[in-house]
């Protein structure tokens, strides 16, 4: 057998092969290697289960068809919520769970980057579509981190192994795999782990959840120009089990929204989360040992918003700071801010993890820093205000982070 086609034999195949299934999904879920990512708590597992059942059941997922088909769901974690959070999800959908082509299997212990899990996987997936006569369409993977084995999600070796064999077992069943998995510490630098992982994915969806709604964003799609978005609704639906009756949430309302369509509550956050990304940008030039000074952070923070009132800008330092800490980005300890993000991060330059106490010794002022005691050893802190302003101007509403991109 020759180990190369001509492209006279690849057109000729082309037209003479039985066509290959290209979407379970069109423009959505193509066949191939997907990620489905988002924070806890976005309802990215809701609308993971919700399309197993929808392509199981052959039903419309949003605004379009799918392409039916047997669907297994590879459970790494919470496994008995899975088969609850599956049952509900299938009767919410008035499906009949006795005739549904949809199965559960726990995750090899070895992880997916491993052969023989991926054989464990395959076989299952095989033995499903024989006992159900119906090909296999879909396999979810929940999730990414609890199916990957003992390896590192940041090392790039190790995320091609997973991806590798996700997308070899994608082709031979000719069959979408959906792997579910987490955001960064830093929720709005995407996704966790390799960059490999974007990369190497024909799909990427994104999970965001706002306090009323989620919305799904479809942030790479491969061969098309993808940023299609769908927002959904999470509700509780009473699912009976031996016991009684126990309540288990659903994924309810699922609709398509026009691109350029943003919601309140949506804008808000971005908005927000712009905001965050931009004091941690100053706050990061600022400290390039780690740390710096509170009341210095806050009047460059200040300068940077000229436009908004004096007590506007004090609310939004003090309820910014508040949240930059709940995520672990900073930590303060009396008048002493430090960076806590690693070298790894990608909303700000490079700093070390390593915190270095800048202190002051008398109330920061427009005159300048003379009172700057610096005990670290990384080059000095801008001399006044007016430079922080200037380095404040630079990263001011440039530092959020491109879609899609994760730590390589």
């Amino acid at each position: 057998m020759s180990p190369f086609l001509t492209v006279g034999e690849i057109e000729h195949s082309l037209m003479t092969d039985p066509p290959r299934r290209r979407f379970v999904i069109p423009s959505l879920l193509p066949a191939g290697p997907g990620l489905l990512y988002g924070s806890s708590g976005s309802g990215k597992t809701g609308i993971a289960i919700r399309t197993a059942v929808v392509v199981a059941a052959g039903l419309r997922w949003a605004d379009r068809e799918t392409e039916a088909g047997s669907v297994l769901y590879v459970a790494g974690e919470d496994i008995y919520g899975a088969k609850e959070r599956m049952v509900a999800a299938a009767l919410s959908l008035g499906c009949d769970t006795s005739t549904l082509p949809l199965a559960l299997m726990e995750a090899p212990a070895e992880g997916l980057g491993q052969n023989a899990a991926r054989i464990a996987v395959l076989g299952a997936a095989q033995s499903l579509a024989k006992r159900t006569g119906i090909p296999i369409a879909l396999i979810v993977i929940d999730t990414l981190a609890a199916c990957f084995g003992p390896k590192s999600q940041d090392d790039a070796t190790a995320a091609s192994e997973y991806m590798g064999n996700v997308d070899r077992t994608a082709r031979e069943l000719s069959c979408a795999i959906l792997s579910i998995h987490h955001t960064g510490k830093d929720t709005s630098a995407g996704m966790r782990g390799s960059q490999v992982f974007f990369d190497r994915a024909d799909v990427v969806l994104r999970v965001k959840r706002s306090q009323e709604t989620s919305f799904l964003t479809v942030e790479k799609m491969r061969n098309e120009a993808g940023g299609d978005r769908f927002a959904f609704d999470i509700a509780s639906t009473m699912v009976p089990v031996s016991s009684g009756a126990i309540s288990v949430q659903v994924v309810r309302g699922l609709r398509a929204l026009e691109r350029s369509t943003e919601s309140a509550e949506e804008g808000k956050e971005r908005k927000a989360t712009t905001l965050r990304a931009q004091m941690l940008g100053i706050l990061t030039q600022m400290a390039t040992g780690g740390a710096a000074d509170l009341g210095t952070w806050k009047a460059a923070c200040y300068a940077a918003w000229p436009e908004k009132a004096e007590g506007t800008r004090k609310t939004l330092f003090h309820r910014n700071r508040s949240e930059l800490q709940k995520e672990g980005l900073i930590r303060i300890e009396g008048q002493s801010v430090t960076v806590t993000v690693t070298g790894n991060s990608e909303v700000t330059p490079p700093v070390t993890s390593e915190a270095v106490t800048v202190t002051v010794t008398d109330p920061p002022s427009t005159e300048g820093a003379g009172g700057v005691v610096r005990t670290d050893t990384h080059g000095p802190l801008p001399e006044n205000l007016t430079a922080l302003s200037r380095r404040a101007q630079e990263v001011r509403g440039a530092v959020e982070r491109p879609k899609g991109l994760s730590r390589g």
